[in-house]
């Protein structure tokens, strides 16, 4: 587990904001992982003077949210695909059975 919140550090990757301050609790309290200053939280209350602070976003996590956007997006794009390919075939398979129909019509009619 200190690894899982060691990672945090080395790589300069900042909590989500929703579960931040859960994580600093569990990291500072159970884990150990206490620095002297600083703080994984995108943002924060100081106790001294009430103000709100704000974490920059780092580079990581702006590559780390950039890369999962685009993953979304190619999710969205391979359903896509996937839904269109599944038209185009069921739009084959009623075109075959139209021409078995036409084909069983002008069997009846030599008959």
């Amino acid at each position: 587990m200190a690894a899982l919140f060691s990672c945090y550090y080395v790589f300069s990757l900042v909590y989500q904001e929703e579960a931040s301050s859960t994580l600093e609790f569990i990291q500072r309290c159970f884990i150990g992982i206490n620095p002297t200053s600083g703080t994984k939280m995108t943002k924060w209350i100081s106790p001294r003077s009430g103000k709100v602070h704000k974490k920059r976003n780092n580079s990581i996590s702006k590559f780390r949210d950039t890369h999962k956007k685009l993953e979304e997006e190619k999710d969205k794009r391979e359903k896509e695909r996937l839904e269109f390919e599944r038209e185009r075939r069921e739009r084959e398979k009623e075109r075959e059975r139209e021409r078995e129909r036409e084909r069983r019509d002008r069997e009846r009619e030599k008959e």
